[in-house]
């Protein structure tokens, strides 16, 4: 498993390689199906050079009215920010899917400090499912950077839909 936190989809990471009836033939004439899997090597060491080199948000001062200590604060908060949401397991997710799959995802969400308080913490967090997020229809970034909406789907059952959302 490439990754302990995330479940991996995708070709890349499909240990089937042949069609099931032919499968099943040779199973039912006791031959053996061998599967010789070579892309998942490439892909931990991808990922594996990934999580040693961490992605991270830095904040640079770019012109005469930019002050180095406002920059230096926002770092700090950014990196609050990353320590508290564990960014690493939702960039670390988003790494494993971009090379098994083509695409990995995370999202940045902001939620109340406690429940009698108007103060929003953002958070970073990690998408399990990548095959659930829905961007803009419009896009024609190839890196997606002009989305101006996205849908994040989930399913659930009946019982925890209501459960979820009473009334």
């Amino acid at each position: 498993q490439l990754h302990r936190h995330a479940p991996h989809v995708g070709l890349a990471r499909d240990e089937k390689q042949g069609p099931d009836d032919i499968e099943a033939q040779r199973q039912r004439e006791g031959k053996p199906c061998l599967t010789i899997s070579k892309m998942n090597a490439f892909i931990r060491q991808v990922v594996n050079e990934a999580r040693q080199n961490r992605p991270s948000i830095k904040v640079h001062p770019v012109d005469s009215q930019a002050d180095v200590e406002v920059a230096r604060i926002y770092d700090g908060l950014i990196r609050n920010i990353e320590q508290t949401s564990k960014a690493d397991v939702a960039y670390d997710t988003a790494v494993a899917f971009a090379v098994s799959m083509g695409w990995g995802y995370f999202r940045i969400t902001s939620e109340y400090s406690c429940d009698d308080s108007v103060d929003l913490d953002l958070r970073i967090e990690r998408i399990s499912n990548p095959l659930s997020v829905y961007g803009e229809p419009m896009s024609t970034a190839s890196d997606s950077s002009d989305w101006n909406t996205c849908f994040i789907t989930e399913t659930l059952t009946k019982d925890a839909f209501r459960a979820k959302y009473k009334g």
